[in-house]
């Protein structure tokens, strides 16, 4: 573990994603303890069988939840880790979520898209893909063990005429896997792409840099005096040599007119 005042931890570029990660988690987990709220005062018939109590506990413990990761993130090292376990517990949170909301019937799965978003920024392509493939997995899961009724229901299925309540199942399993990985793959690819010009843009100030420093050593050893002026006829350098002929110093001509 390390102190929050270590400039080790605050400088890790994953330190500050994962704090945006936690921000991202408490927005939304306000907006479904606003809907819910809203769902269970105005319109209660949309989701008779959702337990408010297990919502409001659920919603209630990830704010918990969100708290203990803003202590711990002072302390933890292994922050790649701690991203991997915040991300895991996310899509778990939001299994259950699904299922409190319906399961087979539950709009919510698009809840998922989210953390597998930020997977793919904080995490780069792996971690999106895992965070992909663990969602696929928990939400077949989950719908399998519903229609198979090894876990109870908690409402009636509304399932559309003219197909198999089997094959509406696997559609919906497909359908929302596919989305999973495709969301995956782009947003990753996205995250990718600005960490290359992020890097690009680093090494480039780093040249940058070190051709002034250069540059800055060639006109102070040039054994003549020399005075450079940009666009404007205004005085950028003046080495040494120019110094011991004219009397005056860097500081006092720096950007002011050659002629004055």
């Amino acid at each position: 573990m390390k102190s929050p005042n270590s400039p080790i931890a605050s400088a890790n570029p994953l330190f500050s994603k994962i704090k945006w990660l936690m921000f991202l988690r408490a927005v939304v987990v306000t907006l479904l303890l606003g809907a819910t709220a809203f769902v269970q005062i105005w319109a209660p018939h949309l989701f008779p069988y959702a337990s408010s109590r297990n919502l409001f506990v659920l919603i209630a413990f990830t704010y918990f939840l969100t708290l203990l990761y803003a202590f711990l993130l002072r302390w933890i090292r292994p922050l790649q880790a701690f991203a991997y376990v915040q991300i895991s517990i996310d899509i778990l949170f939001i299994t259950l979520f699904v299922y409190l909301t319906g399961g087979i019937e539950s709009i919510f799965s698009w809840l998922y898209l989210p953390a597998i978003i930020g997977a793919s920024i904080i995490l780069y392509r792996r971690g999106g893909l895992l965070a992909a493939s663990a969602a696929s997995i928990l939400y077949g899961t989950l719908l399998d063990l519903e229609f198979y009724q090894v876990i109870p229901s908690l409402g009636p299925h509304f399932f559309p005429p003219g197909m198999a309540q089997s094959n509406y199942v696997f559609f919906l399993i497909a359908v929302n896997i596919l989305g999973f990985f495709l969301v995956a793959l782009l947003s990753s690819y996205l995250a990718e792409q600005i960490r290359s010009k992020e890097e690009e843009l680093k090494a480039r100030l780093v040249d940058y840099s070190q051709l002034e420093q250069l540059y800055k050593h060639i006109v102070q050893n040039v054994p003549s005096g020399l005075i450079t002026v940009d666009g404007e006829g205004r005085v950028t350098s003046f080495n040494r040599t120019a110094e011991e002929i004219t009397g005056y110093r860097l500081e006092d001509v720096y950007q002011k007119e050659i002629g004055e």
